[in-house]
């Protein structure tokens, strides 16, 4: 607000020096009184400012709403060919582009953040659109093409130093890759990040960095990609951060906890762990590395009743899922890069895919910006399995290959 009272004493000192020049049209006494009335109208100002009135209207009611709100999000448009067009046209085992030769506006996500420093409170809203927001839609609410993909409080407790509470909706700990788009290296999203790991949970976490290499989180949520729990027990989630050291970063992240409906005893759990190295002596390169080891007790096997119609459970298997991905991006420029992921996820037995399988995958994506905020990307991507997961026409085989071009904005 003095900023503004300043700026006022600024203008009119530039107003007497417009004056100057004309004085042979204005009395001294004239341009006197212009002064008097500019200096007394800065006084009135401050004096409502000291006083704790409101700013004039111009500009300071809009400052007064969007003070401390961050705005970001960002648009993804996309085309996905697949080499076998397949009669569904749909690109099996996919997570967030399984429409096949056709234009796809994937995603569209708008956030807003409060953060208030002073009192250590903030808050974030992800409001995501179209496909994306089916995939990512919490079991037991509508899939349509709207999805709140985050919505949490959080709170930096003053008096600890680098102790953070969260609680409400957000996007797991797990994982190398990240819902948005924009966020990963390459166009399309592997099969750990679209099977072996959740995308959200609803619930409570803590975290509290130690020193700069070493950081903790831990918390309870509903479960797995739902907002009420559909069991009595909970989910216990976490993540070990160690570095960065020089050139290397490493997060260890797991959940466990009933997921079934209406089980309380059936545990699934995970350990997710994720390395980055950034080797000093060559700064165009990045390396990142993932692996995953889950398991499940007595997972149902549904069947449905040739009398009534009804589905009961006419089996149960304990599972076990576990992959391994390894990416490399090589930066030309600032405004160009090519990433390489290879990947081996083996559900062998089918409780992720539906299919006992081992699946193997090798991504190539080349990106560049066009103009600031503004990505191409053009990706080829391998699809292959050891039984015949994916569709040449109407035939079943065990590959799949695709090339992929997509435009993004972040902003």
């Amino acid at each position: 607000m003095r900023k503004f009272a300043s700026c006022l004493t600024v203008l009119a000192f530039l107003l007497s020096l417009q004056i100057r020049p004309v004085s042979a049209e204005m009395t001294n006494d004239a341009l006197m009184q212009k002064v008097e009335f500019l200096e007394k109208r800065v006084e009135q100002l401050e004096s409502q400012i000291s006083a704790g009135a409101p700013a004039p209207a111009e500009g300071g009611a809009v400052a007064s709403v969007v003070n401390g709100i961050e705005i970001s999000g960002g648009i993804s448009s996309s085309s996905v060919w697949n080499f076998d067009s397949p009669d569904d046209r749909t690109n099996a085992l996919r997570v967030f582009d399984s429409n096949a030769n056709t234009f796809n506006v994937e995603m569209v996500e708008l956030a807003v953040e409060k953060n208030s420093e002073a009192l250590g409170l903030g808050g974030r809203v992800d409001l995501d659109f179209l496909e994306t927001a089916e995939v990512i839609t919490p079991v037991g609410t509508t899939r349509d093409d709207f999805d709140v993909q985050q919505a949490y409080i959080y709170y930096n407790f003053p008096w600890i130093e680098g102790l953070t509470l969260k609680g409400g909706k957000f996007v797991t700990l797990l994982g190398a890759e990240v819902i948005e788009p924009w966020d990963n290296w390459n166009f399309s999203r592997g099969f750990l990040f679209g099977y072996a790991i959740p995308f959200t949970h609803t619930g409570l976490l803590g975290s509290y960095t130690f020193t700069d290499y070493l950081g903790v989180t831990a918390g309870v949520v509903n479960g797995w990609d739902n907002i009420e729990d559909n069991n009595d027990g909970k989910t216990f989630l976490g993540n070990l951060t160690l570095g960065p050291w020089e050139w290397l970063t490493l997060g260890i992240n797991g959940t466990v906890g009933p997921e079934q409906d209406d089980e309380d005893g059936n545990i699934r759990g995970i350990i997710d762990a994720v390395l980055t190295v950034k080797p000093t002596p060559w700064p165009q390169l990045t390396f990142l590395f993932n692996y995953d080891y889950g398991t499940e007790g007595d997972v149902p096997v549904f069947a449905e009743d040739a009398t009534t119609g009804e589905e009961f459970i006419a089996s149960t298997f304990d599972a076990t899922w576990q992959g391994f991905a390894g990416y490399v991006k090589y930066d030309f420029t600032d405004r160009l890069y090519l990433a390489i992921r290879g990947e081996w996820f083996s559900d062998e037995d089918g409780a992720r895919t539906g299919t006992a399988q081992d699946l193997w995958e090798i991504t190539a994506t080349g990106a560049y910006m066009i103009v600031e905020g503004l990505w191409g990307r053009l990706e080829y991507r391998h699809d292959d399995s050891d039984t015949t997961s994916f569709l040449d026409g109407d035939t079943a085989t065990d590959t799949q290959n695709t090339l992929s071009t997509e435009l993004l904005y972040r902003f």
